[in-house]
């Protein structure tokens, strides 16, 4: 498998944050932040959470929809 390279600014605290993570599980740095992407990434791409999140959004404009006046008739 190809790999690319990922530069990403952050916040000191984050990295601080991620140094004694990385330092608690015996790993790098990069290999922890890799762990938390592929994690993420699986959590997004579930697809309970996909469903979720489009009953959600589903939900937010049938609401919006109601809120909208309606015109008036001829």
């Amino acid at each position: 498998m190809s790999t690319v390279s990922l530069t990403l600014e952050i916040s000191q605290d984050i990295y601080d944050k991620l140094e004694e993570l990385a330092e608690m599980h015996n790993v790098s740095v990069p290999e922890l932040s890799l762990m938390l992407i592929k994690d993420g990434a699986n959590m997004v791409l579930n697809p309970e959470e996909i469903d979720a999140a489009i009953k959600a959004e589903k939900h937010r404009l049938v609401k919006a929809a109601r809120m909208m006046p309606t015109p008036p008739e001829d």
